[in-house]
């Protein structure tokens, strides 16, 4: 029976236990791995968490693995909060281990909430709990949200890994060599002594249960032998890899990451239901406009996402120009010339300032055959099918396949290529 103290609500109860642990939201968003925005959503009673959240949350709640299975369902609006210790305490020390109160990880701080996704991650998150699932690589175009989307799950999945979570940012890294330091310093883990770095680092995962997520792989395919090393010297390390193209080992898992949903021009009715709307409101309101979306405006916003295929970085640099142009202005300028998309912040690297950075990264990365086909296959407007690319790109199918494997064209539902 409730008293007179009981929570009313799952969201309540979990407000009050911040509390008894003399805990801000921002610290239990840390030890969650998720976002205050979220964190402040469920305790108003306005969402639910996920399975994996409801778990991190139980963690770093010091709920007894004993009582999780209850929360967790609590969580979900299985069951009723009424069934749930009074939060004025923290409980007793339960007689079997807790996962770790503050889970171990290194992700970088998250400065916006991801916006959609849902599918994405619970895909995701059922390749990372497979057994067989040790290298899973998301690729996809630069800009296309590889990394947010891998932090994301690597967060939801903290409490899968009883040594943590630990994010390798290899975009500054130059040469091979410098991989392994880059992956021991993630890790805090110093290299020392007369042994060949390597075996050190593959010493000291030998029997870690880890995921390590290794971001921005593409410039360095010459040293993925060393992913494919720890994946043999460390049977419970996972390794979650973002890159612009597939790193092409036995092992591997593909994941390719699409742009964000946006509204056909029949579907403007309920626009507002697709995330890549939703994100371009978010960004234009954080750029400081009033925007209110309807009609004309809201009819040249889609075109907007449209016309850079849902790419998060795409919708945000052209709704970042939102204080000074409306949508339909913006929409003009993006068909005159895609270079209109770019920006000034400071906190974004060289490589993503622009669409034009972003597709000049990829680029480079290119051989000179692979380049002149490219080039050749930019002459088509609307796709082209295989035949037309060997006869007037001279495109063999071991160059589409590797222009595939590199984000730059796709196969499309009517057996065409974009």
């Amino acid at each position: 029976m409730r008293t007179a103290d009981s929570p009313l609500f799952f969201g309540e109860w979990l407000k009050r236990r911040r509390q008894s642990l003399d805990l801000t939201q921002a610290e239990l968003a840390d030890r969650a791995g998720c976002s205050v925005f979220a964190l402040r959503k469920i305790e108003s009673g306005e969402r639910r968490p996920s399975k994996e959240l409801a778990r991190l949350l139980a963690a770093a709640l010091d709920i007894p693995t004993t009582e999780q299975g209850l929360f967790v369902r609590a969580a979900r609006g299985e069951s009723s909060s009424d069934h749930l210790p009074q939060p004025h305490a923290s409980p007793a020390a339960p007689a079997g281990p807790l996962l770790p109160t503050s889970p171990l990880h290194n992700w970088p701080p998250r400065s916006t909430p991801l916006v959609g996704r849902e599918h994405d991650l619970a895909s995701l998150g059922r390749l990372l709990a497979d057994p067989l699932c040790r290298l899973l690589t998301l690729i996809g175009p630069g800009g296309i949200g590889k990394t947010r989307l891998a932090v994301e799950v690597a967060a939801q999945e903290c409490a899968r890994f009883a040594d943590g979570v630990w994010f390798v940012p290899l975009a500054s890294v130059t040469s091979p060599a410098a991989m392994i330091p880059a992956i021991a310093e993630a890790l805090g883990f110093a290299l020392r002594g007369q042994v060949e770095p390597h075996l050190q680092l593959l010493n000291h995962l030998a029997d870690k249960q880890s995921l390590l997520v290794v971001d921005n792989v593409e410039h360095l395919l010459a040293s993925v032998g060393l992913l494919a090393e720890i994946l043999a010297h460390a049977p419970s390390v996972k390794l979650l890899a973002t890159s612009r193209e597939r790193l092409n080992l036995q092992s591997e898992y593909v994941f390719v990451t699409q742009g964000l949903p946006a509204p056909p021009p029949d579907q403007l009715h309920r626009a507002h239901d697709y995330d890549a709307i939703v994100l371009f409101e978010r960004s234009a309101r954080r750029a400081g406009a009033e925007v209110d979306l309807q009609g004309e405006e809201l009819a040249a916003a889609a075109q907007i996402c449209r016309m850079v295929d849902g790419m998060p970085l795409g919708i945000e640099l052209a709704a970042a120009w939102t204080p000074l142009l409306s949508c339909q202005e913006i929409a003009v300028e993006i068909q005159h010339s895609m270079d209109f998309l770019t920006t000034t912040l400071r906190d974004l690297p060289e490589r993503q300032r622009s669409l034009r950075a972003v597709f000049d990264h990829s680029w480079r990365l290119l051989t000179e055959e692979e380049r002149t086909v490219l080039a050749r296959l930019a002459i088509f407007q609307g796709g082209f099918e295989r035949s037309a690319a060997a006869t007037v790109a001279e495109a063999s199918l071991p160059t589409l396949l590797t222009l595939t494997a590199k984000s730059l064209i796709r196969r499309t539902a009517r057996v065409r290529y974009d």
